[in-house]
Protein backbone atom coordinates (compact mmCIF):
# COMPACT_ATOMS: atom_id res chain seq x y z
CA UNK A 1 0.00 0.00 0.00
CA UNK A 2 2.59 2.32 0.86
CA UNK A 3 4.42 1.83 -2.52
CA UNK A 4 2.50 4.82 -4.05
CA UNK A 5 0.65 6.07 -1.17
CA UNK A 6 1.26 8.24 1.38
CA UNK A 7 1.17 6.53 5.09
CA UNK A 8 -1.40 8.87 6.44
CA UNK A 9 -3.73 7.76 3.71
CA UNK A 10 -2.21 3.86 4.26
CA UNK A 11 -2.71 3.92 7.60
CA UNK A 12 -6.82 3.76 7.57
CA UNK A 13 -6.70 1.33 4.49
CA UNK A 14 -4.18 -1.09 6.49
CA UNK A 15 -6.63 -1.60 9.52
CA UNK A 16 -9.56 -2.02 7.16
CA UNK A 17 -7.14 -4.56 5.64
CA UNK A 18 -6.34 -6.44 8.77
CA UNK A 19 -9.79 -6.76 9.64
CA UNK A 20 -11.02 -8.12 6.46
CA UNK A 21 -7.66 -10.37 5.78
CA UNK A 22 -5.89 -10.75 9.03
CA UNK A 23 -3.81 -13.56 7.73
CA UNK A 24 -2.05 -14.53 4.69
CA UNK A 25 -4.95 -17.85 4.89
CA UNK A 26 -7.41 -15.48 4.58
CA UNK A 27 -6.41 -13.36 2.34
CA UNK A 28 -5.74 -16.32 0.11
CA UNK A 29 -9.19 -16.76 -0.05
CA UNK A 30 -10.86 -13.85 -0.60
CA UNK A 31 -12.16 -13.14 -4.06
CA UNK A 32 -10.83 -10.71 -7.02
CA UNK A 33 -13.71 -8.53 -6.65
CA UNK A 34 -13.80 -8.29 -2.69
CA UNK A 35 -9.63 -7.49 -2.55
CA UNK A 36 -10.32 -4.79 -5.04
CA UNK A 37 -12.88 -2.92 -3.43
CA UNK A 38 -10.99 -3.17 0.08
CA UNK A 39 -8.19 -1.06 -1.92
CA UNK A 40 -10.78 1.25 -3.25
CA UNK A 41 -9.20 5.18 -3.53
CA UNK A 42 -6.02 3.53 -3.32
CA UNK A 43 -5.53 3.88 -7.32
CA UNK A 44 -1.99 1.28 -9.03
CA UNK A 45 -5.03 -1.42 -8.19
CA UNK A 46 -2.24 -3.72 -10.42
CA UNK A 47 -0.90 -3.89 -6.60
CA UNK A 48 -4.12 -5.01 -5.13
CA UNK A 49 -3.82 -7.59 -7.44
CA UNK A 50 -0.40 -9.00 -7.24
CA UNK A 51 -0.86 -8.98 -3.02
CA UNK A 52 -3.65 -11.30 -3.74
CA UNK A 53 -1.73 -13.35 -5.97
CA UNK A 54 1.69 -13.52 -3.57
CA UNK A 55 -1.13 -14.08 -0.75
CA UNK A 56 -2.44 -17.42 -2.62
CA UNK A 57 1.58 -18.59 -3.68
CA UNK A 58 2.51 -18.35 -0.25
CA UNK A 59 -0.68 -19.90 1.10
CA UNK A 60 0.07 -23.27 -1.14
CA UNK A 61 3.89 -23.00 0.19
CA UNK A 62 3.13 -22.35 3.92
CA UNK A 63 0.66 -25.19 3.90
CA UNK A 64 3.41 -27.54 1.80
CA UNK A 65 6.41 -26.18 3.69
CA UNK A 66 5.32 -24.91 6.82
CA UNK A 67 8.00 -22.59 5.57
CA UNK A 68 8.39 -18.81 4.33
CA UNK A 69 10.49 -17.73 1.86
CA UNK A 70 13.50 -16.37 2.98
CA UNK A 71 15.48 -15.42 0.62
CA UNK A 72 15.36 -12.37 -1.66
CA UNK A 73 15.56 -14.43 -4.87
CA UNK A 74 12.27 -16.39 -3.61
CA UNK A 75 10.19 -13.44 -2.75
CA UNK A 76 11.16 -11.84 -5.42
CA UNK A 77 9.16 -14.59 -7.73
CA UNK A 78 6.23 -13.21 -6.32
CA UNK A 79 3.95 -11.07 -8.60
CA UNK A 80 5.25 -7.47 -7.86
CA UNK A 81 7.53 -7.65 -5.53
CA UNK A 82 11.07 -6.04 -6.33
CA UNK A 83 14.56 -5.66 -5.22
CA UNK A 84 13.30 -3.11 -2.82
CA UNK A 85 10.69 -4.98 -1.29
CA UNK A 86 12.18 -8.57 -1.13
CA UNK A 87 15.37 -7.31 0.63
CA UNK A 88 13.65 -5.46 3.03
CA UNK A 89 11.10 -8.69 4.30
CA UNK A 90 14.54 -10.49 4.11
CA UNK A 91 16.98 -7.99 6.15
CA UNK A 92 14.27 -7.04 8.64
CA UNK A 93 12.38 -10.73 8.85
CA UNK A 94 15.19 -13.11 7.88
CA UNK A 95 18.29 -11.53 9.52
CA UNK A 96 19.41 -11.13 5.28
CA UNK A 97 22.43 -9.54 4.46
CA UNK A 98 21.82 -7.22 1.92
CA UNK A 99 20.29 -3.43 2.60
CA UNK A 100 17.33 -2.52 0.79
CA UNK A 101 17.83 0.84 -1.06
CA UNK A 102 14.68 3.15 -0.93
CA UNK A 103 14.84 6.72 -1.66
CA UNK A 104 15.80 7.58 1.96
CA UNK A 105 18.79 5.02 1.41
CA UNK A 106 19.59 6.57 -1.78
CA UNK A 107 19.64 10.55 -0.43
CA UNK A 108 21.92 9.34 2.84
CA UNK A 109 24.16 7.58 0.81
CA UNK A 110 24.11 10.01 -2.12
CA UNK A 111 25.31 12.78 0.38
CA UNK A 112 28.45 10.89 2.43
CA UNK A 113 29.35 10.47 -0.63
CA UNK A 114 28.45 13.10 -2.56
CA UNK A 115 27.24 11.33 -5.66
CA UNK A 116 25.14 14.00 -8.19
CA UNK A 117 22.39 12.32 -9.80
CA UNK A 118 21.89 8.48 -8.86
CA UNK A 119 17.76 9.37 -10.09
CA UNK A 120 18.61 10.11 -13.59
CA UNK A 121 22.39 9.47 -14.40
CA UNK A 122 22.68 5.49 -15.10
CA UNK A 123 26.82 6.73 -14.14
CA UNK A 124 25.90 7.64 -10.78
CA UNK A 125 23.14 5.06 -9.79
CA UNK A 126 26.39 2.49 -10.58
CA UNK A 127 28.36 4.38 -8.45
CA UNK A 128 25.52 4.58 -6.08
CA UNK A 129 24.74 0.34 -6.07
CA UNK A 130 28.79 -0.23 -5.53
CA UNK A 131 28.76 1.87 -2.17
CA UNK A 132 25.99 0.23 -1.02
CA UNK A 133 27.58 -3.12 -1.42
CA UNK A 134 30.89 -2.30 0.12
CA UNK A 135 28.80 -1.32 2.90
CA UNK A 136 26.78 -4.38 3.15
CA UNK A 137 30.12 -6.05 3.46
CA UNK A 138 31.83 -3.83 5.64
CA UNK A 139 28.36 -4.41 8.12
CA UNK A 140 27.80 -8.20 7.75
CA UNK A 141 28.75 -8.91 11.02
CA UNK A 142 25.55 -6.76 12.03
CA UNK A 143 21.85 -6.53 11.72
CA UNK A 144 21.00 -5.63 8.24
CA UNK A 145 17.00 -5.06 9.25
CA UNK A 146 18.71 -2.69 12.03
CA UNK A 147 21.07 -0.72 9.81
CA UNK A 148 17.84 -0.62 7.07
CA UNK A 149 15.70 0.93 9.52
CA UNK A 150 18.14 3.55 10.72
CA UNK A 151 18.94 4.36 7.37
CA UNK A 152 15.37 4.93 6.44
CA UNK A 153 14.68 7.08 9.36
CA UNK A 154 17.55 9.00 9.02
CA UNK A 155 16.37 9.92 5.59
CA UNK A 156 12.96 10.42 6.54
CA UNK A 157 13.64 12.53 9.84
CA UNK A 158 17.19 14.48 9.24
CA UNK A 159 18.67 13.95 6.17
CA UNK A 160 15.73 14.90 4.20
CA UNK A 161 15.12 16.54 1.04
CA UNK A 162 16.66 19.90 -0.79
CA UNK A 163 16.60 22.42 2.06
CA UNK A 164 15.16 20.32 4.80
CA UNK A 165 18.42 18.75 5.78
CA UNK A 166 18.48 18.70 8.98
CA UNK A 167 22.97 18.57 8.96
CA UNK A 168 22.90 19.97 12.85
CA UNK A 169 21.28 17.08 14.20
CA UNK A 170 22.63 14.20 11.97
CA UNK A 171 25.01 11.46 13.55
CA UNK A 172 26.78 11.51 9.99
CA UNK A 173 27.55 15.05 9.19
CA UNK A 174 31.23 14.48 10.08
CA UNK A 175 31.93 12.26 7.20
CA UNK A 176 29.35 13.52 4.68
CA UNK A 177 30.86 15.24 1.55
CA UNK A 178 27.75 17.06 0.34
CA UNK A 179 27.76 18.84 3.83
CA UNK A 180 31.33 19.50 3.82
CA UNK A 181 31.06 21.30 0.31
CA UNK A 182 28.35 22.81 1.50
CA UNK A 183 25.58 21.32 -1.86
CA UNK A 184 23.68 18.81 0.89
CA UNK A 185 20.37 20.55 -0.47
CA UNK A 186 21.36 19.94 -3.85
CA UNK A 187 22.39 16.19 -3.63
CA UNK A 188 20.43 14.18 -5.21
CA UNK A 189 18.79 16.04 -8.16
CA UNK A 190 15.36 15.33 -8.19
CA UNK A 191 13.93 12.68 -10.98
CA UNK A 192 13.06 14.31 -14.11
CA UNK A 193 9.31 14.06 -14.68
CA UNK A 194 7.57 12.44 -17.79
CA UNK A 195 6.13 15.24 -20.03
CA UNK A 196 2.12 14.91 -19.22
CA UNK A 197 -0.09 13.46 -21.41
CA UNK A 198 -2.82 15.85 -21.64
CA UNK A 199 -6.27 13.79 -22.47
CA UNK A 200 -9.98 15.20 -22.23
CA UNK A 201 -12.22 12.40 -20.95
CA UNK A 202 -16.21 12.08 -22.10
CA UNK A 203 -18.02 10.14 -19.48
CA UNK A 204 -21.43 8.99 -20.82
CA UNK A 205 -24.19 8.71 -18.29
CA UNK A 206 -26.64 6.74 -19.91
CA UNK A 207 -29.63 6.65 -17.55
CA UNK A 208 -32.61 4.22 -16.91
CA UNK A 209 -35.16 5.38 -14.52
CA UNK A 210 -33.14 6.43 -11.43
CA UNK A 211 -30.65 4.26 -12.72
CA UNK A 212 -27.63 4.46 -14.46
CA UNK A 213 -25.37 2.47 -16.72
CA UNK A 214 -21.80 0.94 -15.96
CA UNK A 215 -19.68 -1.38 -17.66
CA UNK A 216 -16.99 -3.31 -16.34
CA UNK A 217 -13.10 -2.78 -17.72
CA UNK A 218 -12.10 -5.46 -19.59
CA UNK A 219 -8.91 -7.29 -19.02
CA UNK A 220 -5.45 -6.00 -20.43
CA UNK A 221 -6.73 -2.32 -20.14
CA UNK A 222 -5.51 -0.19 -17.03
CA UNK A 223 -8.20 -0.92 -13.86
CA UNK A 224 -9.36 -4.23 -15.57
CA UNK A 225 -12.02 -5.52 -13.30
CA UNK A 226 -13.01 -2.00 -11.91
CA UNK A 227 -16.37 -0.73 -13.16
CA UNK A 228 -16.57 2.60 -14.72
CA UNK A 229 -18.66 4.92 -16.70
CA UNK A 230 -18.83 4.34 -20.20
CA UNK A 231 -15.92 7.03 -20.93
CA UNK A 232 -13.99 8.22 -24.29
CA UNK A 233 -10.81 9.61 -24.22
CA UNK A 234 -9.41 11.66 -26.50
CA UNK A 235 -5.77 13.60 -26.93
CA UNK A 236 -6.39 17.47 -26.07
CA UNK A 237 -5.61 18.84 -29.59
CA UNK A 238 -6.84 22.35 -30.79
CA UNK A 239 -10.38 23.48 -29.06
CA UNK A 240 -11.55 21.79 -26.26
CA UNK A 241 -14.24 19.30 -26.58
CA UNK A 242 -15.87 21.57 -24.42
CA UNK A 243 -16.12 24.63 -26.57
CA UNK A 244 -17.60 22.29 -29.47
CA UNK A 245 -20.31 20.27 -27.80
CA UNK A 246 -21.49 22.09 -24.99
CA UNK A 247 -24.36 23.37 -27.30
CA UNK A 248 -25.68 20.27 -28.17
CA UNK A 249 -25.14 18.04 -25.15
CA UNK A 250 -26.00 18.73 -21.69
CA UNK A 251 -22.43 18.87 -19.67
CA UNK A 252 -23.08 18.12 -16.01
CA UNK A 253 -19.98 17.66 -14.33
CA UNK A 254 -15.99 18.67 -14.97
CA UNK A 255 -13.08 18.21 -13.06
CA UNK A 256 -9.68 17.11 -13.67
CA UNK A 257 -7.93 14.07 -12.68
CA UNK A 258 -4.10 11.93 -12.81
CA UNK A 259 -3.23 8.80 -13.50
CA UNK A 260 0.70 8.55 -13.75
CA UNK A 261 1.62 10.90 -15.94
CA UNK A 262 -1.47 11.00 -17.70
CA UNK A 263 -3.88 14.53 -16.58
CA UNK A 264 -7.84 14.17 -17.62
CA UNK A 265 -9.97 17.17 -17.76
CA UNK A 266 -12.89 15.17 -17.24
CA UNK A 267 -17.20 16.00 -18.24
CA UNK A 268 -20.11 14.12 -17.13
CA UNK A 269 -22.66 14.33 -20.28
CA UNK A 270 -26.24 13.53 -19.88
CA UNK A 271 -26.07 11.14 -23.41
CA UNK A 272 -29.70 9.81 -22.81
CA UNK A 273 -32.17 6.61 -21.93
CA UNK A 274 -30.63 3.60 -22.74
CA UNK A 275 -33.52 1.41 -24.95
CA UNK A 276 -31.23 -1.67 -26.34
CA UNK A 277 -30.23 -4.62 -24.82
CA UNK A 278 -27.40 -4.47 -22.10
CA UNK A 279 -24.61 -5.75 -23.20
CA UNK A 280 -22.39 -8.27 -21.26
CA UNK A 281 -19.75 -6.35 -19.11
CA UNK A 282 -22.56 -3.67 -18.11
CA UNK A 283 -24.99 -3.49 -15.17
CA UNK A 284 -27.40 -0.83 -13.71
CA UNK A 285 -26.50 1.60 -10.64
CA UNK A 286 -28.93 2.88 -8.36
CA UNK A 287 -27.97 6.47 -8.03
CA UNK A 288 -29.18 6.97 -4.88
CA UNK A 289 -27.78 3.91 -3.07
CA UNK A 290 -24.43 4.01 -5.69
CA UNK A 291 -22.10 4.05 -2.32
CA UNK A 292 -23.29 0.73 -1.41
CA UNK A 293 -22.22 -0.67 -4.66
CA UNK A 294 -20.79 -3.77 -4.92
CA UNK A 295 -18.37 -4.04 -7.26
CA UNK A 296 -14.85 -1.58 -7.41
CA UNK A 297 -15.92 1.38 -9.12
CA UNK A 298 -13.21 3.71 -10.83
CA UNK A 299 -12.03 6.63 -9.22
CA UNK A 300 -13.02 9.02 -12.04
CA UNK A 301 -16.22 7.73 -11.98
CA UNK A 302 -16.41 7.78 -8.07
CA UNK A 303 -15.52 11.88 -8.50
CA UNK A 304 -18.07 12.29 -10.92
CA UNK A 305 -20.73 10.81 -8.82
CA UNK A 306 -19.63 13.16 -5.92
CA UNK A 307 -20.22 16.00 -7.94
CA UNK A 308 -23.51 14.89 -9.49
CA UNK A 309 -24.62 13.98 -6.14
CA UNK A 310 -24.12 17.06 -4.58
CA UNK A 311 -25.87 19.27 -7.51
CA UNK A 312 -28.78 17.03 -6.54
Amino acid sequence: MSQQSTMPTVVRYFQKWMTLFPTVFDLAKAKEPNVLKAWEGLGYYSRARNVLASAKLLDAKLRASKTWPNSVEEWMSLPGVGDYTAKAITAICFEGKQLPVDGNVIRVVARLLAIDDPLNSSKDKAQLIEAVKQLEVLASSLPMGDLAQAFMELGSEICRPGALADCANCCLSRVCLARARDVQALIPQKKKQREKVQLESLALAYRKGDQILLRQIPKGRRLEGQWELPVLNLEKAGSSIKSLISDHFELRAELTHFITHHQYRAFWLEAGLWRGVLPAGHKWLNLEKWRHFDGSLSTLTRKLLILVEKQS
